[in-house]
């Protein structure tokens, strides 16, 4: 583990734990830095539900506090970025009057495109790629439509409600996968 010793914006999201453990946060932001160069940053306690700390003392404290290693920066693919950006637009715009059990049922028949691709793969028009995608647009729209029914959000602040929310989940999602799938 290396020891914090400088933050920057882009670490939002790395986990932050103290020497003795006790401490386990997700940094979101810096809250203030005083006259001596301590830093205090608005964290998410990881061994507390829902424990939002808005002045937490991460730099210059008496608990040397020090990055949590990421598992998913030790693969062998660089950082990537999936554009959703069209799927969401499209979403916004198709026919509204659809509801979450209609979209999930396209969800089911584009999951069952996919298997037919694998089950009968020269029967095809288009390759697993097309199909792996009309499945990623579905469960994208599965989940705006769902928030849309269920919060007084729309436009721009519901994509970045849904979207925000999906990369979190995605990332904690994919940790536990390697955890109980690696090698």
């Amino acid at each position: 583990m290396n020891e914090i010793k400088n933050i920057r914006a882009s670490d939002a999201g790395r986990i932050a734990v103290s020497e003795n453990g006790f401490y386990e946060v997700e940094f979101k932001s810096i809250a203030r830095v005083d006259d001596e160069g301590n830093v205090f940053a608005v964290v998410e306690s990881k061994k507390r539900e829902g424990g939002v700390l808005t002045d937490f003392h991460l730099i210059g404290g008496g608990e040397r506090m020090y990055w949590k290693e990421d598992p998913a920066k030790e693969l062998d693919y660089p950082e990537m970025t999936l554009d959703i950006s069209t799927p969401v637009h499209a979403s916004r715009h198709v026919n509204q009057s659809r509801n979450v059990f209609e979209v999930m049922a396209y969800l089911t028949s584009e999951t069952g495109e996919c298997a037919d691709w694998l089950v009968n793969p020269d029967r095809q028009k288009e390759d697993l790629l097309g199909e792996c995608a009309d499945v990623i647009i579905c469960a994208l729209d599965l989940a705006l439509v769902h928030k849309k029914a269920t919060s007084d959000l729309d436009g721009q602040e519901l994509a970045d409600e849904v979207v925000g929310q999906l990369n979190d989940l995605l990332k904690l999602k994919a940790e536990k996968w390697l955890d109980k799938h690696a090698d």
